[in-house]
């Protein structure tokens, strides 16, 4: 929930003052009594009341409360308002709500039909009965959609490459790999990673060497591309920002950490309507889905779908119409206007 978070506040302290006052009143609709904050009668009250299916309110209000003083404040609503605005979805398989990597059936994706997703313990551990069987991680997916580009997402091919790329760092034989190792095989590969660090993040058991599992992280990094932020240089991990122009573009991708997007330290040339326009890499993909179920083109630029960060554009909040919140949280909201 902590990306989430990030992502929430920083959309609101990026939007204009009009966008802001929407939040507030969306947040005072809920606060029924008036007090400032949301008990669990009032959240539980509002869903009900607007339609929101969530699977267990209880558990998922825990969520929410941050501080567990029993109440939600602006900040901690402000994270269920990105929810449901960004339409974020529940995994197919265990019903939580995906907050973070996930797998996604690219058949799926790519028809129609409502997206199949899975987080990454459900596919991890073969709990997918689904009658398709090509998946690609949320970030892969979504990088394969970049420009004009329509080629498949990277993948695992087969296991023993990813033995062979192991053996091939294990220089001396030993079963695992020193840090010198380590930076000489990227030294030789001409991979672009801060090794020291990357070195110290791969090695969990803080042993000083890394052994096949934690090899295999790297590995799916180089595979499927990962990036690092374009402010702070670190590596996205999980939820960032892509600036929507350079994304549509023939041009390298402008990413930010949400820390980096939040506190505005950046400076870049893709401006719309005197803001920059970014969307988190949860709703660039969502926005490649529709495109794809359209029949429309990766970087198609249908003036009736221009992308917008997931807040209302209107100055009046209306109640959305009945309906359940993805398989439990999240898709298929739409804000009425």
């Amino acid at each position: 929930m902590d990306e989430m978070r990030e992502a929430a506040l920083a959309y609101y302290e990026a939007g204009s003052e009009q966008l802001k006052q929407l939040a507030w009143k969306f947040f005072r609709l809920m606060d029924i009594d008036g007090d400032g904050r949301i008990s669990i009668l009032e959240f539980v009250g509002f869903l009900k009341q607007r339609g929101y299916g969530v699977n267990n309110n209880n558990n998922f209000f825990k969520e929410l409360d941050r501080d567990r003083n029993g109440y939600l404040d602006f900040n901690e609503v402000l994270v269920f308002y990105y929810i449901v605005r960004a339409k974020r979805r529940s995994c197919n398989g265990c019903k939580a709500l995906l907050k973070g990597l996930y797998f996604t059936c690219i058949t799926c994706f790519d028809s129609c039909h409502e997206s199949y997703d899975l987080c990454y313990s459900c596919y991890g551990h073969g709990r997918n009965p689904h009658h398709h069987s090509l998946f690609s991680d949320n970030y892969a997916l979504l990088i394969s959609k970049k420009g004009s580009s329509s080629a498949a997402p990277r993948a695992f091919t087969h296991k023993q490459q990813v033995w062979s790329f192991f053996s091939c760092m294990d220089m001396d034989g030993d079963g695992r790999v020193s840090k010198g190792e380590f930076m000489e095989f990227q030294r030789q590969r001409g991979y672009g990673v801060n090794s020291d660090n990357c070195f110290m993040e791969l090695d969990t058991d803080h042993n000083g060497y890394l052994d096949f599992n934690e090899v295999l992280v790297f590995y799916y990094i180089v595979q499927v591309g990962r990036r690092s932020c374009n402010g702070c240089k670190a590596l996205l991990k999980g939820l960032y920002f892509t600036c929507v122009g350079c994304f549509d573009s023939g041009y390298q991708s402008y990413d930010l950490c949400s820390t980096c997007y939040r506190q505005g330290r950046y400076h870049h040339h893709h401006h719309h309507h005197h803001h920059a326009v970014f969307l988190d890499n949860h709703a660039m993909l969502m926005s490649k889905k529709h495109l794809s179920s359209a029949g429309g083109s990766a970087n198609t630029r249908n003036p009736s779908m221009v992308m917008h960060p997931p807040w209302p554009h209107t100055s009046t909040v209306h109640p959305p119409r009945k309906i359940k919140l993805g398989n439990g949280v999240g898709s298929n909201f739409k804000w009425l206007a």
